[in-house]
């Protein structure tokens, strides 16, 4: 297996238990506070392994700056609306509407990027996106705060999308280590710039984690931030943005399971069927991107 492959399917197995994680902490902490304190976790990671590796961090002058931008989409306001949207609904519904993503990224491929799409691609995206609104349809009495949640978590897949094809050309010329710290330092001003107004506007509720809640969300930065990303850049650089999205479906397995066993949560028939929808349509973009 090569580097490309391997990166992806750790990256993978990282997300899929961290949403099982990052879900169990959001109903004890606000969802700012912990996106907050998981950067502060994945950063100070991210720049031990540079340390560590020999790279050198030039985080300052304009050069870094222009480099940090794509970090404003994700973690950035991504993560913002994805926190929120996971706290309103399940962790299954979250994974499922995420792992639409690698069909939003083939499309900003061709748009941005200029790779070919066929036929075949435009098929399966309708047929994910037919998937992932089988799957995400309301099923309970709290419809209303479930369908909110899942609307920012597809606002997330977007923007999370248009970082992949961001960071692409990015890769061509710098390190992912180096890169993914100058993202999450962006990313960090900008929870934290909402997390300040939040507070001095009183809408951040106050938080009643424990010590064992902390050092949870301390222990997801790395594993859901950290770690992820920067296999999921290697993945990038190596594999490109197209083939690299087939790995996005496969968090899913990971999460559904992890949501079953530890959180309690069940789905539909219904939401089944679209979420296996879903993860095949995802699955045969990366085998047409193959063939």
């Amino acid at each position: 297996m090569n580097k490309g492959l391997l990166s992806g399917f750790a990256c993978t197995i990282c997300w899929g238990f961290s949403t099982v994680l990052t879900k169990a902490a959001l109903s004890r902490l606000d969802p700012l506070a912990l996106l907050m304190l998981q950067l502060l976790s994945s950063i100070s990671f991210l720049c031990f392994l540079q340390t560590v590796s020999g790279l050198k961090l030039n985080l300052w002058g304009k050069s870094a700056f222009k480099k940090s931008l794509p970090g404003i989409l994700q973690p950035g306001l991504a993560y913002v609306l994805g926190f929120i949207g996971l706290k309103l609904t399940s962790a299954s519904n979250e994974v499922i509407i995420c792992s639409s993503e690698g069909i939003l990224i083939v499309f900003f491929a061709w748009l941005f990027l200029h790779e070919r799409i066929s036929w075949q691609l435009c098929a399966l995206s309708a047929l994910g996106i037919c998937g992932t609104f089988l799957a995400i349809s309301p099923q309970s009495a709290i419809a209303a705060n479930v369908m909110l949640g899942n609307i920012l978590l597809l606002i997330d897949v977007v923007l999370a999308a248009l970082y992949s094809v961001a960071s692409h050309n990015q890769l061509e010329d710098d390190e992912p280590l180096y890169l993914l710290t100058l993202h999450q330092l962006s990313a960090l001003v900008l929870v934290g710039s909402v997390l300040l107004a939040s507070i001095f506007f009183g809408v951040m509720s106050r938080n009643q984690g424990t010590v064992y809640d902390y050092v949870l969300a301390i222990i997801c930065g790395i594993t859901q931030f950290a770690l992820p990303f920067w296999l999921y850049l290697i993945a990038i650089k190596e594999l490109g943005a197209a083939r690299t999205s087939i790995f996005l479906a496969l968090p899913a397995v990971f999460t559904l399971l992890g949501a079953y066993v530890f959180l309690g949560e069940r789905l539909s028939l219904m939401q089944c069927f679209g979420a296996f929808i879903a993860v095949f349509a995802v699955g045969g973009l990366g085998v047409l991107r193959d063939g």
